[in-house]
């Protein structure tokens, strides 16, 4: 399966390479500076957010669910 990358992320690369180039300054700051791609960064923050706390959660599902499966089969092999 061929994916050619988004405009937002031709985009978005673009952006953090003049960043690094060109500033000092956090790429946020870079990114309004330019007058562009800072409703882009937003969103990126937010999906990016959103995945640690779905992946934070399934961790804690996880733990759980090998916690409870631990102590049930303790208690039923003693």
């Amino acid at each position: 399966m061929n994916h050619r990358p988004s405009a937002v992320s031709d985009r978005l690369l673009s952006g953090w390479r003049e960043a690094a180039d060109t500033s000092q300054r956090p790429m946020e700051e870079e990114f309004n500076h330019q007058g562009q791609l800072s409703d882009d960064w937003d969103r990126l923050q937010l999906d990016n957010l959103r995945m640690l706390l779905r992946s934070l959660r399934l961790n804690s599902l996880w733990s759980t669910g090998c916690t409870s499966i631990t102590v049930t089969f303790t208690l039923l092999s003693s």
